[in-house]
């Protein structure tokens, strides 16, 4: 696992509704500082010899799109969740996750390719993927 440091001190506090369930406020603290991460320091040999790589990607600064487009090269198996809008630096990623209001801001830039490796979450509608809604079984 590769993460920023000081982690460990981030701090989320999620408001809930107690008769929806329902998520009102995220208050995020101790999260104002990161350092960029130098992908392009990894060995190809070290990463590609993980069943996959996930990237979690949530706009902090810890990651570029060029280090994640590197990172996608090192691995035949690569799942990407961001809240960026997509382009070309994510070409090579196989799986790429975001929300139904990520792909609204993002979908003016996406072509057929793209749609092709896209899971869309519905939240309690399931997820979509290739055209194909996935639905979930409602929780109590």
């Amino acid at each position: 696992i590769i993460t920023n440091d000081g982690w460990e001190n981030c701090k989320k506090s999620r408001y809930i509704d107690d008769k929806t369930n329902q998520m009102l406020l995220r208050i995020d603290e101790n999260d104002e500082v990161v350092t960029p991460f130098n992908m392009f320091i990894l060995p190809k040999e070290d990463v590609e010899k993980y069943d996959a790589v996930i990237i979690s990607d949530y706009c902090k600064g810890f990651l570029t799109e060029d280090s994640m487009q590197y990172l996608s090269t090192l691995n035949d198996n690569v799942f990407l969740d961001t809240k960026r809008l997509l382009g070309d630096w994510c070409s090579d990623i196989n799986f790429i996750k975001i929300n139904y209001y990520e792909h609204d801001r993002t979908k003016h830039l996406l072509d057929n390719d793209i749609y092709e490796r896209l899971i869309i979450t519905l939240g309690s509608k399931g997820c979509k993927y290739k055209d194909e809604v996935f639905p979930v079984e409602k929780v109590e």
